[in-house]
């Protein structure tokens, strides 16, 4: 690290200590006792908060900091929620409870012990060795010589994981388009023919639908009745890209005014 990159940062934390003992000392910022985790978790907050949106203004070692700071305090809260969550609260009580009551036959006849046990494992202590087991492998990615192992338990991760996904990703965004164009337009909801009952959200659906994929359709060329549908598509498609990229945008900005509610409510009340 450069010497202007350690004075930057060593500025910055000064900075920081002088405006949070200035919070403490006029009572802006409250701190009970003699330590106070909830103070302090709020001044580290504060100052990776400033840290982060420094990168506004230029790429800075400020920056950097923060964002390995967040990266590691993210692993490292994985690690003991996975840790305590996974293997201290399921899986070693899975495990010892039947071999430590039944032995052997825990092993020999998962599925009576688990029903006499009243354990939810489907196929009693195996339920747990083999996915246990195919997670231990994913660590042999560290070794050079036996990397080629976590492959196996890898596919199958991203292969269950697709099998799940696609099912999704065709009901939701196949099949529920599909529905409006194969529903009764003029029919309400007890099935009677009516033309006053229009459903004009399925009709506004059809047409999008239709004119969207006859925009991807080139076997003719698009000229006269098929160019203004084709340019239907395209305006259909324009307002889905809008929307997309305004829901990116406010979740965005969302994220931003949490932030700024953090630094001027919880760390400096400017804000009540």
């Amino acid at each position: 690290m450069k010497k202007n990159d350690l004075l930057l940062i060593g500025g910055f934390a000064a900075l920081m200590a002088i405006v949070n003992l200035l919070l403490v000392w006029t009572n802006q910022l409250s701190w009970s006792g003699q330590w106070d985790w909830h103070a302090f978790g709020t001044m580290v907050g504060a100052a990776v908060t400033i840290a982060i949106m420094s990168q506004l203004y230029k790429d800075n070692p400020l920056f950097k900091l923060a964002e390995h700071m967040l990266v590691g305090s993210a692993l490292g809260y994985g690690l003991v929620v996975a840790w305590y969550s996974m293997w201290v609260g399921q899986i070693l009580p899975a495990v010892i409870k039947p071999i430590g009551t039944e032995g052997l036959r825990a092993l020999s006849q998962p599925i009576r012990v688990a029903a006499e046990l009243n354990m939810p494992q489907m196929l009693g202590v195996w339920s747990i060795f083999v996915p246990g087991a195919l997670g231990l492998l994913m660590y042999a990615r560290l070794s050079r010589k036996y990397s080629y192992v976590s492959r196996v338990p890898y596919a199958l991760m991203i292969g269950f994981g697709v099998g799940m996904a696609i099912p999704a990703e065709i009901t939701s965004k196949l099949l529920l388009q599909l529905k409006p164009m194969m529903s009764g337009l003029f029919y309400d909801a007890q099935g009677n023919f009516s033309i006053s009952t229009i459903h004009w959200n399925e009709i506004a659906i059809l047409i999008g639908v239709l004119s969207t994929l006859f925009y991807f359709f080139f076997s003719i060329e698009h000229k006269g009745a098929a160019k203004a549908i084709s340019k239907t598509g395209v305006y259909f498609l324009m307002v889905a890209f809008g929307a997309s990229f305004g829901y990116t945008v406010m979740g965005r900005l969302s994220l931003l005014i949490g932030r700024i509610n953090f630094l001027f409510q919880d760390w400096i009340p400017l804000i009540k």
